[in-house]
């Protein structure tokens, strides 16, 4: 395949996503922040991994660059790879989130590129993120508080899968993948694109983030946290989580919150999907209220009377038993058995 070459010749800053048609409407708000917060002497060469995005939608994102030539938007399709490749994921965890493992084949004319996730608002110009020295290692991202938090709850399984099952040596190194570098030659240089792939067929539980820890552990730079501030909803994920990790980690992510660079909507809980206020929900409705998808999101954030119910019982489940916990997994086997005796 021919490779991508840089949308321009002097300080191109290539921000990767990988989003499907559906997500569009979120993907738009990620943008409009980029568009804000960027500056007239950069150049942003926005690439977005792509199956199945409709041409209107194309077109529509277009509409949001205006006048400002120094944005570049172009559609990198993945689907020439995915014939022979055996992604292993679950059913809540959408199949293009691999597709960042591509990266380092991808971009063979880039020396380094950012990649973001969809849900998350910049609050800062992403040049200075681009422009942080990482010298040889293989990727840089910010210390996951949530994953570090996990790993020193007792109802959890989570030290015991990530030394176990991840083999990772330390996992209080452990990042997030959502605003990621990725030196990509760096990686092509020690051939650690195929690493990624084969990785990826093992169906870990926290799909390629664990994938790229496992395969890039000793060969992460570490970011400052303001650049991925993940967002709390109704004080759980802070309060019986975070809360948990190391001291320092626990303080500067506290500290990251108070004048974050990039607004990480992780999770299931996104300030489109809840009626209620939301945890730094502000600053998304900020970028929204200009999108052409305004409606859209705003008709997604009102639901029903049942998904508000569903919604409130799925915040209970997964608060009493969390993801990874020895109890959730004893409850499913459970259900597994009283399934298979109802038929």
């Amino acid at each position: 395949m021919e490779q991508l070459k840089p949308a321009f010749e002097t300080n191109n800053i290539p921000v990767v996503f990988s989003i499907g048609d559906e997500y569009v409407p979120v993907f738009a708000v990620a943008l409009k922040s980029i568009i804000a917060c960027s500056s007239e002497e950069n150049h942003y060469d926005i690439l977005i991994l792509d199956t199945d995005i409709s041409e209107a939608h194309k077109r529509d994102l277009g509409g949001l660059l205006g006048n400002h030539d120094n944005f570049s938007l172009r559609y990198v399709s993945v689907l020439p790879y995915l014939a022979s490749w055996d992604i292993r994921t679950y059913s809540y965890i959408p199949v293009r989130t691999y597709y960042r493992l591509l990266i380092p084949q991808l971009f063979t004319s880039y020396d380094k590129v950012l990649y973001l996730d969809a849900d998350l608002v910049v609050c800062q110009d992403i040049a200075t993120l681009f422009a942080t020295d990482i010298g040889e290692a293989y990727i840089a991202a910010v210390s996951d508080p949530d994953f570090l938090g996990q790993l020193r709850l007792i109802h959890m399984d989570t030290f015991s899968y990530a030394t176990k099952d991840l083999g990772l040596e330390n996992p209080f190194a452990y990042v997030q993948a959502g605003v990621m570098l990725f030196n990509v030659t760096a990686l092509n240089r020690h051939e650690i694109g195929p690493e990624f792939l084969k990785a990826s067929e093992c169906g870990y539980r926290y799909a390629d983030q664990d994938v790229l820890n496992q395969v890039c552990q000793h060969h992460v730079h570490v970011l400052s946290p303001i650049w991925n501030v993940l967002t709390d909803y109704k004080h759980l994920r802070v309060r019986h989580i975070i809360s948990h990790a190391p001291k320092e980690v626990y303080a500067a992510y506290l500290d990251a919150r108070k004048h974050p660079a990039i607004i990480h909507y992780a999770g299931s809980v996104k300030p489109w999907t809840v009626r209620k206020a939301y945890d730094f929900g502000n600053r998304f409705w900020e970028y929204a209220k200009d999108s052409p998808w305004f409606e859209v999101l705003r008709k997604q954030q009102k639901g029903t009377i049942k998904s508000r119910y569903r919604e409130t019982v799925a915040d209970l489940a997964n608060f009493l038993l969390p993801y990874g916990s020895i109890r959730r997994e004893k409850i499913k086997h459970i259900f597994k058995k009283l399934k298979k005796r109802a038929y």
